[in-house]
């Protein structure tokens, strides 16, 4: 079952391309996200910023060491010109990377509905149990695959970010720690995407699970991310493009800090309620 969910998408090009589509706005969001609420710099941002405050090496290490809080020294140690000192915040900018989700809150909210959803309009399900095929089997056949995509999203989004924004950081930290905050941001993306299960399996449907999926994942983003106590340090630049809704100061919110049995306990939640629905749901 699990090989030929696979095989239903791999052979479906308006599958692969919508699915595309929506990924490469999450990472959009998530990128977007990184910039205007935590201050995520690129290299190359950073360096123009500092060359257009015409600073010299110790003044520019100042500015830095401020705006991230990381010791003067430290910067001024690792760093021989402004280039440098762009690289030496590559560590705290990937502490920061890990908790852009808006991306996932939105795409949990067009994927799941689209990607299972539309298969109780076009009776799939009831085909399948026409034919043979146990309730559990089917569910767990397309629950896995979902997961499966699902953790490849936020793997290629978060290397994506990493590359952005954080480049060389695999030189200034210890792998383990570096892997243990990408698991750590899979399970909190993958919580964002198993809300809509229980509302597609409910509604058997794809418009009102991403109406409910909408109003639930927007209310957790909003509540974690948007009312986090912000921090004194002042953003002193964003980005050069023109953004709709810069902040003014960097929210001292991490979302790291969440134990991660709260995102787990969602994904069981949501798992357990889908499977009741898809159970008690009239397919025949």
């Amino acid at each position: 079952m699990l090989r030929s969910e696979f095989q239903k998408f791999s052979k479906s090009p308006y599958l692969i391309v919508v699915t595309l589509f929506m990924v490469v706005g999450a990472i959009f969001l998530s990128s977007r996200e990184g910039a205007m609420r935590y201050g995520l710099f690129t290299s190359g941002d950073m360096f123009q910023f500092l060359e257009s405050t015409h600073a010299d090496h110790n003044r520019a290490t100042q500015i830095v060491a401020d705006y991230w809080r990381i010791d003067r020294d430290w910067i001024a140690q690792n760093s021989t010109n402004i280039v440098d000192i762009a690289f030496t915040t590559h560590g705290v900018q990937f502490s920061r990377l890990l908790n852009a989700s808006l991306g996932f809150a939105i795409l949990g909210v067009l994927f799941a509905p689209y990607y299972i959803g539309m298969d109780f309009k076009s009776r799939l399900w009831n085909n399948m149990l026409y034919v043979g095929h146990k309730r559990a089997r089917i569910f767990s056949g397309r629950v896995i695959a979902y997961f499966t995509l699902v953790i490849l999203f936020s793997l290629v989004t978060t290397f994506i970010l990493i590359v952005q924004y954080s480049g060389t950081v695999f030189d200034k930290l210890p792998s383990s720690e570096i892997w243990s905050g990408i698991l750590k941001k899979i399970v909190y993306d993958a919580a964002y995407m198993s809300v809509p299960l229980a509302f597609v399996y409910l509604f058997k449907g794809a418009v009102y699970p991403a109406l409910c999926t909408l109003a639930v994942n927007g209310s957790i983003w909003i509540g974690l991310n948007v009312y986090g106590k912000p921090n004194e340090t002042q953003a002193f630049s964003q980005s050069p493009v023109n953004l709709p809704m810069k902040i003014d100061t960097l929210p001292s919110f991490n979302m790291t800090q969440v134990p991660i049995v709260a995102p787990a306990l969602i994904i069981m939640i949501s798992v357990a309620l889908a499977y009741y629905f898809f159970k008690r749901a009239d397919l025949y």
